[in-house]
């Protein structure tokens, strides 16, 4: 008890609440990109992908579906591991299910002009959870730990490392008969610079941190 009463007292609570936050608009944001129909992030995709193969729902699937991933995470890269693991990994699938849910009952947006604004809003909530998960610095998930990992004991460039977990991803998606298109691409190719922009001007002012510090204003 003393060790998790001291974890949560250095990460202090303005961090845990911009994780929590970060990983509530991170399923706000995917929740946009399934409502497009115009393909989610590769991750997203597959899971969602074999969430309608195995007819589980997708909030208790992707619990289960990480678990594979937190196995590796646990052997070769534990430190990386902290309260933010356990949220996204057991809190992003329902942030995501709940709120598609809602937007469906709104109607399915039809014209070509409404997915692609619908799916532009998407990338830029994404980004900007992203950017507050990450930059808390409380703890990677499961799936991003992978590219991390690999990137530490291969000593490959991450960019490489993490674009081969996404076509793992991917290709999962497609073989499964999932839905891959604009918004994949745009996901692989464009969320890094936002995520940057957010990172330089909203989290870590908000936070008052940047990832990898040692001392944090709480």
């Amino acid at each position: 008890m003393n060790q998790i009463k001291q974890y949560f007292v250095s990460i202090g609570p303005r961090r845990f609440i911009g994780m929590l936050i970060g990983n509530l608009i991170i399923g706000v944001g995917c929740a946009f990109f399934k409502w497009s129909s115009m393909g989610n992030d590769p991750f997203s995709a597959c899971g969602m992908s074999l969430s309608a193969l195995t007819g589980i729902p997708y909030g208790p699937f992707i619990a289960l579906y990480n678990v594979a991933f937190f196995v590796i995470q646990l052997a070769f890269g534990r430190k990386y591991i902290g309260a933010g693991t356990l949220v996204n990994w057991f809190g992003l699938g329902y942030f995501t299910q709940g709120t598609y849910d809602f937007l469906i009952q709104l109607g399915e947006p039809q014209s070509f002009l409404s997915r692609l604004g619908i799916m532009l809003i998407g990338v830029l909530v994404i980004c900007l959870g992203v950017s507050l998960y990450q930059t808390s610095d409380t703890g990677i998930a499961p799936y991003d730990s992978l590219s991390i990992i690999m990137h530490d004991r291969m000593h490959i460039p991450y960019f490489w490392c993490r674009m081969f977990t996404d076509s793992i991803c991917a290709l999962v998606c497609f073989l499964t008969g999932g839905l891959l298109g604009l918004g994949s691409l745009l996901s692989a190719l464009g969320m890094g610079p936002v995520i940057h922009l957010y990172d330089e001007f909203v989290s870590q002012k908000v936070l008052r941190h940047r990832l990898g510090d040692q001392t944090v204003s709480s």
